[in-house]
């Protein structure tokens, strides 16, 4: 799926959906990989919440809730521990 076809399928602009990528993979949210001259992204779901209220769980927690398939939420919350070294983030 495009960054144009997800800007579409929310209802935001191409432009704005770049924007956002951005952000989340200078945050560390998402990871930019090269493929076949095509960015792919790839989501890092130890990273938390920042959110203060939600900040003790992660985006593979959220995003296991979400699937409804057992074997991908147990890969998501199994990276829910985070990378070694992260530092929690409070907004």
């Amino acid at each position: 799926m495009t960054l144009r076809e997800i800007g579409d399928w929310v209802g935001i602009t191409e432009r704005t959906a770049h924007k956002i990528t951005k952000e989340l993979c200078a945050d560390g949210y998402l990871s930019r990989h090269k493929v076949n001259g095509r960015n792919r992204y790839s989501v890092n779901p130890g990273m938390h919440l920042r959110h203060t209220e939600m900040e003790e769980h992660t985006v593979g927690e959220l995003l296991a809730t979400l699937i409804d398939k057992p074997k991908e939420r147990a890969v998501l919350q199994k990276g829910s521990e985070g990378p070694p070294g992260e530092k929690r983030r409070s907004t």
